[in-house]
């Protein structure tokens, strides 16, 4: 399939992945840097960061090894772009089914209990979990990118977590002023 999506024309409008997955307006160097993107995305995932080769994504993705490094000065950044990409897309992912599952909940457990399938479902899709071992196996040679991923999560969960706060308020309106269990209650037995 990836052999057809790269020998169709900028003006063949059929369902190839690569066409339809950007509006017909993106410009060739856009096509061009995306292919590189899918190529080295489903290389890494395969054969490793060490396994994989500029000339191997250059060739999956049907462009010159010079347009490879023209697009990505190296190997390193090449891969930093996959897994940081790839990782914005799952925590957006995840962010926009939170957001439609607890926003306008009526029935809180229910919601809950969706939204945790949602979650589990999205974090075990198997390339998801293939980019997760990817991570844990580079994470010495680039901890920046460690660092990124659980930043770039806590970023998304943070409003997340605030949202089921919020509709577990709703639900249980006579719970919302109790306490925090960082803050005891004020009786204490022993008063």
């Amino acid at each position: 399939m990836r052999d057809e999506a790269m020998t169709t024309t900028p003006n063949d409008h059929s369902a190839s992945e690569t066409t339809a997955a950007a509006p017909f307006e993106e410009g060739r160097t856009a096509r061009k840097r995306r292919a590189i993107l899918e190529a080295a995305t489903e290389v890494f995932l395969e054969h490793g960061y060490l396994g994989a080769s500029m000339d191997a994504v250059a060739a999956r993705a049907a462009v010159s090894k010079q347009t490879v490094y023209k697009q990505f000065a190296d190997k390193d950044n090449l891969f930093t772009e996959v897994v940081l990409g790839t990782t914005v897309q799952v925590a957006g992912g995840l962010t926009a089914a939170a957001t439609t599952t607890i926003d306008d909940a009526d029935d809180v457990k229910a919601s809950l209990g969706a939204l945790a399938r949602g979650f589990l479902s999205g974090l075990l899709r198997p390339e998801v979990v293939r980019l997760r071992r990817l991570i844990i196996a580079e994470a010495d040679r680039f901890p920046e990118i460690g660092q990124h991923v659980v930043g770039a999560r806590l970023r998304h969960v943070a409003p997340r977590a605030r949202g089921v706060a919020a509709a577990a308020r709703r639900a249980r309106p006579c719970c919302a002023s109790s306490t925090t269990p960082s803050s005891p209650p004020s009786s204490s037995p022993g008063s």
